[in-house]
């Protein structure tokens, strides 16, 4: 015996995965509320779509920063934290180290995969000043998933490909972090931020450019990173 779904059943059938598979709506009630100005802590930049001069690095920021008094929060809580966690390669990057307090919470802990445990965010400040003092470097993020299960919480991973760029003497050499963010998030009164940050750092290795040859490995680059602080600190970023 065969059966046949009607026309009815059909739209019944789609009509509920597609209910399943939309994000969970958000219900934040109970959340301090959010002020969208108070993101705006700088200035933005004005800039057209036919300008054709490149915002410089450090200003990517102030120029597209989300979620500013023309742009209103989205009422998503997955666009919320997704539009939050790309300030990360702005931030550090364009090296705007005291803008952090726009993505992490005071007391924000971190485990950067070696060293001790950070505790704050002056701390993780500075060892994240620290990790690219001496470099260059440009940040990738990839894949993420989000997790929100009501309330004012949520938690995310989210894969990253950070590159440090050598200077000076070693300059043409890069190396390459990959790895993920895996992140616990709270929702305050300026909106979603992290409180907790877990680095699971996959794969380190460091190639030259150009030059005689190509090879991959620390050698005096290492040196030239992490100055006296170790190799921990190439995890910090």
């Amino acid at each position: 015996m065969h059966f046949t779904p009607t026309l009815t059943v059909l739209t019944a059938i789609l009509s509920t995965a597609s209910t399943a598979l939309l994000p969970r709506q958000a219900d934040t009630s109970q959340c301090s509320s959010t002020n969208s100005a108070s993101l705006n802590s700088t200035s933005l930049n004005s800039t057209t779509s036919n300008s054709t001069t490149p915002v410089p690095l450090s200003a990517l920021l102030t120029t597209f920063l989300p979620f500013t008094p023309t742009s209103p929060l989205p009422t998503d809580p997955h666009i919320q934290i997704r539009e939050t966690s790309m300030l990360y390669p702005l931030l550090i990057d364009g090296k705007i180290f005291s803008s952090l307090n726009l993505l992490f919470t005071a007391d924000v802990i971190a485990n950067l995969s070696q060293g001790p445990i950070i505790s704050g965010l002056p701390a993780l400040t500075g060892a994240l000043q620290a990790s690219v003092a001496n470099v260059g470097s440009h940040h990738n993020l990839g894949t993420q998933v989000i997790d929100y299960t009501g309330g004012c919480t949520a938690t995310s991973v989210t894969y990253f490909h950070a590159s440090l760029l050598g200077k000076g003497e070693a300059y043409g050499q890069v190396v390459y972090a990959l790895g993920q963010y895996q992140d616990s998030w709270v929702k305050g009164t300026e909106g979603w931020r992290i409180g907790g940050r877990n680095l699971v750092l996959r794969s380190l290795a460091m190639r030259r450019l150009w030059g005689d040859r190509v090879g991959y490995g620390m050698s005096n680059f290492e040196n030239y990173l992490c100055v006296d602080s170790g190799r921990a600190d190439l995890a910090r970023d």
